[in-house]
């Protein structure tokens, strides 16, 4: 997603800031990052989810119920006959409210994103 992102920063901004005088570093920080940061902010997100929400790793790995994530932990709060879904719906609010609150952190990232690649 990165790549693609890069790949598809104009290189005449590169030769612009080279022409000014710029080195490398001062091009990868001044010009590169300012533009790469929705993209950023995007795979930022996505990674704290994917990492948040690895269940199938927590349920191989670990064996004990006290060190379980909260998504692990929700698998066992199902019975095999009866579970209690409401307080599985409870769980499964507060095991999102992390990944709720990221996305919001990084909101404002990919409104500028969406601008960005409006304009062309």
């Amino acid at each position: 997603m990165l790549h693609g992102f890069m790949r598809a920063i104009p290189p005449e901004i590169q030769q612009a800031a080279v022409i000014d005088g710029a080195g490398p570093w001062q091009i990868y920080t001044r010009v590169v990052m300012p533009l790469a940061r929705p993209a950023l902010a995007a795979l930022t997100a996505l990674a704290f989810t994917w990492i948040f929400n690895d269940l199938l790793w927590a349920i191989t790995v670990l064996r004990s119920e006290d060190k379980m994530p909260i998504t692990a932990s929700l698998l066992s709060l199902q019975g095999q006959y009866v579970s209690q879904w409401n307080v599985i719906a409870a769980g499964s609010v507060i095991a999102a409210a992390p990944t709720v609150l990221v996305f919001l952190r990084f909101q404002r990232h990919f409104v500028a994103g969406l601008n960005l690649g409006a304009v062309k």
